[in-house]
């Protein structure tokens, strides 16, 4: 049985406004060697169907494409981690059903990894709300401090855009997140550390949707401290990987910068609110005191307005 070069996860729920639109992206790929893994999670919708009608007009593609169901609901961050279980390519990315690549990003990427024998290969992308794209740079800055930007939350820690050679998943502390936000970046996390070698495409070739319904962009009040609270969990997770690993001390300024940076831009604009107020102030009691300020990794501006809200100037 031949491998194949590329497995692309992407899980389906709610989506059959738009998941059409990223099938045909999909299929138009001029990477042959592909393995598609839709993972349904319980989608009441749709969803499925548009699935089976867009793949009628790419028959070629019919048995690259493995359609799993999940037995309940289960989350983004459980259907992931299916996704990387099941797959069988040389290389793994995932594909949100509400965004869509560029026709040649899979093989251009691909490419790169083999030319230079990556582990992982990284692209630029577009923010798009469906009519008009805008450029969005990924914030590489280079093979050797990948792992470290990452962690600290210095590169964008999206999986969408990151090629990852399926290997790296098979590690003896690698844990995959159970929350829904920031799961990302535990997984982005967990490899990037392992990486030898990172390659980046200075091209935008994925398109991110800006859909006002996903779960990232809601940002009702109600949602706010839950969010904040689960990303923040994720952060737990990499740092108790990295604690079991022996890797810690390496790793626990990225580490407190990424609590730095989710606590500043998660909480920044509610906190007027009592109940995100207290969160601020409970939830990370290792960033009690200013002693972070001279954190090195974490980002000014996020440093700098979070003094200025523990001051009480910043509303």
């Amino acid at each position: 049985m031949n491998i194949p070069e590329v497995s692309v996860i992407i899980p389906v729920y709610k989506v059959e406004d738009y998941i059409g639109r990223c099938c045909r992206g999909l299929f138009s790929q001029t990477l042959e060697s592909i393995e598609y893994i839709f993972i349904d999670d319980c989608s009441p919708d749709r969803s499925v169907s548009v699935i089976e009608d867009a793949l009628s007009d790419f028959p070629s593609r019919k048995p690259q494409v493995r359609l799993l169901r999940t037995e309940r609901n289960s989350g983004q961050a459980a259907v992931r981690a299916l996704g990387i279980r099941e797959a069988t390519g040389e290389y793994v990315i995932h594909c949100d059903s509400d965004d869509w690549p560029e026709p040649a990003m899979y093989g251009k990427l691909y490419s790169k990894a083999k030319e230079e024998d990556a582990d992982i290969v990284i692209c630029d992308m577009f923010r798009s709300d469906g009519t008009a794209d805008t450029f969005f740079g990924c914030g590489f800055s280079g093979s050797a401090c990948f792992g470290r930007d990452v962690v600290a939350k210095r590169v964008f820690p999206a999986l969408w855009n990151k090629l990852v050679r399926r290997s790296l998943f098979d590690w003896e502390h690698f844990t995959f997140p159970e929350g829904n936000l920031g799961e990302d970046y535990a997984l982005t996390a967990q490899v990037a550390v392992r990486s030898s070698r990172v390659c980046h495409v200075p091209e935008p070739l994925y398109h991110y949707f800006t859909n006002p319904a996903s779960i990232t962009k809601d940002t009702g009040r109600a949602n706010v401290v839950g969010k904040y609270l689960t990303s923040l969990g994720n952060i737990r997770l990499v740092e108790e990987v990295f604690r079991r690993a022996g890797m810690l001390p390496e790793y626990a300024a990225c580490i407190q910068a990424a609590k730095i940076s989710d606590r500043f831009y998660l909480l920044r604009d509610y906190l007027d609110q009592p109940d995100v107020r207290q969160a601020w102030k409970t939830s990370v009691p290792e960033l009690r005191g200013h002693s972070w300020l001279l954190n090195g990794e974490a980002q000014l501006k996020a440093r700098l307005m979070s003094l200025l809200v523990d001051l009480g100037i910043y509303r």
